[in-house]
């Protein structure tokens, strides 16, 4: 007992320590879950570190290459510093001389006097600087006035802005008015205008106020204007840099007012988004053009639809913006992303366009249709003859507008916005609908009253009964205005409303104009006769659109191949005989077969068919003949299997009879000689087993009237007879009895026998030999 509680206190000591061990071990455990998680913080913070040290790196190579920029720039500056300084000296000695020639004047208009003399020379040689490559180096130091609001210079994260995220490039669109409206207000503007093409571009613009603004920047016009304010494109502007300043200007901003546009919105426009300049302080263009700055701008969500105002193409008189191929891949890249493309037109590209429409439209160009309007007024465009100065970007461009549909998809969208022009011109429409009726699908309704648009659309649909495609939905529907277009032109009836398309009257006018019409006829109007009769007549190809119904209609397939031969090969088989018929019966049919070698050639297809289903027809009723013979045959053999145990039962000359009957009811359903010849030999067969008394049973129902039977089966009969009757005579002579006063038989094979006891038997009721073997059958 004491040994036992011992082990018990020992087992006790056991266990604890088992368990201080295992708090041991999980405690050790979780030391080490927490040294891996460290190591891995490690791992990660290293990971961060080396990150972090090659951000701060090429940070430092950035700053190293700027500050050097910076160095390059502050010398330059120090040199012109030298300059001034030595100008300034001349300057000073030259007021000393003055002064000693001259103590009255003051220092202050000696000063002035040199500043207003090489101003005014300065704008004029501004302006001839393009034309005259020798200009005097004086003239490159005139600065325009900057925009109010415009940063005096850039700093550091202004250039590196210009880097970054083209589509932040932007200006509001009060700033882009301010910079415009600052270039106008400056003298030298003026100037710019009296001289050469008297007005200002874009590329005019660049040369005399964005690169003088931004030289040595680093950064555009947009970045100058908002600084640090850094806001994604809500509104791209589309233009041509040949295109006329003021024009551009106030099509946008009418734009803008029409639109509700706010003027914060942040606008991205090409020539103050981009450093011009291409020196050192700034990307070049290649750089940035290597950032496809219009395809960042494009895809900015700010700009997509629902969020900003998408891409706005600008339309002006001194230059068409889609002949330049920036433009075009613009466009291109607007259709393919969510971006709304919208226009605007400046006062004079829609006086332009309007008086070459209205000339075109006028009856000196009687002759001209609805596509010269189109090319005359410059509202139909070809990309893809649009060009760039350098080849290396045209060859992208072509390249990528090809790869997302080609031209044509573009060609349509600039053409759609381009006919705004003349669209809500209610006189002018008018005018070109009564001339060119699809000139509809340009027409703006938005504004007009109903009487108008009422009168515009059947104006239309009387020239043209396919411009009720055009026609607004609600008037698709009105009889008056279907009825007039598909008189003109029947096929405009699958433009018209449902219930247009059910209304028999309407769809018999416009299958008597074009049979094919019934192809879009619907409901009870497609069911009726006169309709179907109405478009066969018109054009026989009309048949194959009538429902299955009206196609087995003897009229309308008389009527459908006299209109064209060529339907012989739609009409069902069984009238296509009558169909033939009509044909060869018809002089005007006749004649175009004579003048077409395809509806002969059917036609003579159409023949041989015809013999191929008559052979085919009569073999089917010799197949169906032959095979209802074989029914009865077989039925007449079925009976005689049934009748065979009747016929065994019954006495000798009353089976022979059956026998004779049965095989008289088969060959009565059969012309077959095979058959005939097996019945004659089942005759012989049988005439054969019996004994000699029953033989004369045979030569009884030979000679029996009441008995019918086949010339067949009696040649048969009497055959074995002859026979018969020589092999006895081969035998023994002939024997003449005494004559019987009452022969036992009213023909005999052989003498006369002597007298018999009469037959104690009942006498054999006569029968009426005549019955089928069915008959025969229900005997007992």
């Amino acid at each position: 007992q004491r040994r036992q509680k011992e082990l018990e206190k020992k087992n006790e000591q056991l266990t604890e320590e088992q368990q201080q061990l295992s708090r041991q071990v999980d405690s050790l455990r979780h030391l080490l879950q927490e040294k891996d998680r460290h190591v891995q913080q490690l791992e990660s913070a290293k990971a961060t570190a080396a990150a972090a040290a090659a951000t701060m790196e090429a940070e430092v190579q950035k700053y190293a290459e700027l500050m050097d920029r910076e160095s390059a720039k502050l010398s330059q500056s120090q040199a012109e510093c030298e300059t001034l300084r030595g100008t300034v000296t001349e300057l000073q000695k030259a007021a000393e001389l003055a002064l000693a020639k001259d103590p009255s004047s003051s220092v202050s208009n000696l000063m002035d006097l040199p500043a207003k003399e090489p101003t005014s020379t300065n704008f004029f040689t501004a302006i001839k600087l393009e034309r005259d490559p020798t200009a005097p180096p004086e003239a490159k130091e005139y600065m325009p006035r900057k925009p109010q609001g415009m940063a005096a210079s850039a700093d550091q994260l202004m250039r590196q802005r210009q880097w970054d995220e083209p589509q932040k490039w932007t200006l509001t669109i009060q700033e882009w008015d301010d910079v415009l409206n600052c270039c106008q207000d400056q003298p030298a503007y003026a100037l710019f205008k009296t001289h050469g093409k008297k007005y200002v571009n874009m590329y005019d613009l660049n040369q005399e106020y964005v690169i003088k603004w931004t030289k040595g920047e680093g950064c555009g016009v947009a970045v100058m204007m908002s600084q640090h304010r850094e806001d994604s494109a809500q509104l791209m502007l589309s233009h041509a840099w040949a295109e006329d300043v003021e024009e551009c200007q106030s099509a946008v901003m009418e734009y803008v007012r029409e639109k509700e546009v706010p003027r914060t919105a942040a606008l991205w426009f090409c020539l103050f988004a981009n450093y011009q300049v291409g020196d050192t302080s700034g990307p070049s263009i290649e750089a940035q053009l290597k950032m496809q700055p219009f395809s960042s701008v494009i895809k900015a969500t700010s700009l997509a639809r629902g969020e900003g105002y998408g891409l706005h193409a600008i339309h002006t008189s001194t230059a068409d913006l889609y002949k330049r191929l920036w433009c075009v891949h613009e466009v291109e890249r607007a259709l393919v992303g969510n971006v709304d493309v919208s226009t605007s037109m400046s006062d004079k590209y829609k006086e332009q366009t309007l008086q070459r429409l209205e000339f075109f439209l006028s009856d000196s160009c009687s002759d001209s249709t609805w596509e010269d309007c189109m090319w005359a007024a410059n509202v139909k465009v070809k990309t893809i003859q649009a060009r760039c100065d350098r080849i290396e970007d045209e060859k992208m461009l072509i390249k990528g507008i090809m790869d997302t549909g080609g031209f044509e998809r573009i060609d349509e969208t600039i053409e759609r916005f381009r006919a705004k022009t003349f669209g809500e011109n209610y006189e002018l429409m008018l005018k070109a609908v009564g001339r060119h009726g699809q000139a509809l699908k340009f027409a703006s309704f938005e504004r007009l009253e109903q009487k108008l648009i009422h009168n515009l659309v059947l104006t239309a649909v009387r020239s043209s009964g396919m411009s009720l495609a055009h026609a607004p939905a609600q008037l698709q529907g009105k009889k008056e205005l279907v009825m007039e277009a598909v008189k003109q032109n029947g096929m405009a009836l699958q433009f018209a409303a449902e219930e247009m398309r059910e209304d028999s009257e309407v769809v018999l006018e416009a299958v008597s104009q074009h049979g094919l019409a019934l192809q879009f006829a619907e409901g009870s109007a497609l069911e009726n006769e006169l309709v179907v009769l109405a478009a066969v007549a018109q054009d026989g190809e009309a048949f194959k659109l009538a429902p299955e119904t009206m196609q087995t209609k003897k009229d309308i397939v008389e009527k459908a191949v006299l209109s064209s031969p060529k339907v012989l090969q739609y009409v069902p088989s069984e009238l296509r005989k009558v169909a033939l018929d009509a044909v060869k019966s018809s002089p005007q049919a006749r004649a175009q077969l004579e003048r077409s070698r395809t509806m002969a050639g059917i036609v003579n297809q159409t023949e041989q068919e015809i013999e191929r289903m008559e052979e085919l027809a009569d073999t089917k009723r010799y197949v169906k003949n032959a095979e209802k013979t074989q029914e009865r045959l077989q039925h007449a053999i079925e009976l005689m299997k049934s009748v065979r145990p009747h016929v065994a039962s019954q006495k000798p000359k009353k089976a022979v009879k059956l026998t004779l009957l049965a095989l008289q009811t088969m060959l009565e359903n059969t012309q077959d000689y095979t058959l005939i010849t097996k019945a004659r030999a089942a005759v012989e067969k049988h005439f054969y087993s019996v004994v000699e008394d029953q033989k004369q049973d045979f030569l009884d129902f030979l000679f029996d009237r009441d008995v019918a039977l086949s010339a067949s089966l009696r040649d048969s009969i009497f055959a074995c007879l002859v026979t018969y009757k020589h092999e006895m005579l081969s035998k023994a002579p002939l024997q003449i009895d005494t004559p019987m006063s009452q022969p036992l038989r009213r023909y005999s094979l052989a003498g006369a026998s002597p007298s018999r006891e009469p037959s104690k038997e009942p006498p054999i009721p006569e029968r009426d030999s005549r019955r089928t073997v069915t008959d025969v059958a229900g005997l007992r």
